[in-house]
């Protein structure tokens, strides 16, 4: 059996960087994206930018993680974080692919006294 081919949203990042390396240690296939091969702000294009793409398995890594900066603008965080993880899995769907979607245990609840 081969191993799966894996398409790496989010390459660069921190944590796309400690999967890249993990994966070239074991030695899986790894399609490392990263900007400007998509554009995590634009939804509705994402499936024109992963067409010719072939993957069985896609991790997501790609996220705004500024809390600070989320807690003064929210709108950013919610189109990375929230539809453009809701577009990859409705791509994903489509192609008959498996998302991992890496998330965290921060929560934005709006501007409640904590």
């Amino acid at each position: 059996m081969s191993s799966p081919r894996i398409a790496l949203f989010g390459a660069n990042g921190q944590l796309g960087q400690d999967l890249s390396s993990i994966a070239s240690a074991r030695g899986l296939t790894l399609i490392a994206l990263q900007r400007p091969m998509f554009d995590a702000t634009d939804a509705a294009g994402l499936d024109a930018a992963l067409a010719d793409l072939d993957f069985d398995v896609a991790i997501n890594s790609v996220a705004v993680t500024r809390v600070d900066d989320c807690e003064k603008d929210p709108a950013p965080a919610v189109a990375i974080n929230a539809y453009f993880a809701e577009a990859l899995s409705m791509v994903f769907a489509r192609k008959k692919a498996r998302l991992v979607q890496v998330s965290t245990d921060y929560v934005f609840g709006g501007q409640d006294q904590r």
